[in-house]
């Protein structure tokens, strides 16, 4: 889903209650994609799993 495997990942799904579209973020990519296994197997549908980054600072 993404070729980026260091830093902060968030994974994207539909709320199967709400179908609304939440993200959760996870330490690491290994952590994202066992994670939406599981959220996968109890009904969520996953959209995407993404990098994140932290805005750059003022300078």
């Amino acid at each position: 889903m993404t070729n980026e495997t260091f830093g902060k990942h968030m994974v994207w799904m539909i709320d199967p209650r709400t179908n609304n579209e939440i993200g959760i973020g996870y330490s690491t990519l290994a952590e994202a994609e066992a994670e939406s296994v599981k959220l996968a197997d109890v009904g969520y549908k996953i959209l995407r799993i993404t990098p994140t980054s932290l805005p750059k600072p003022n300078s």
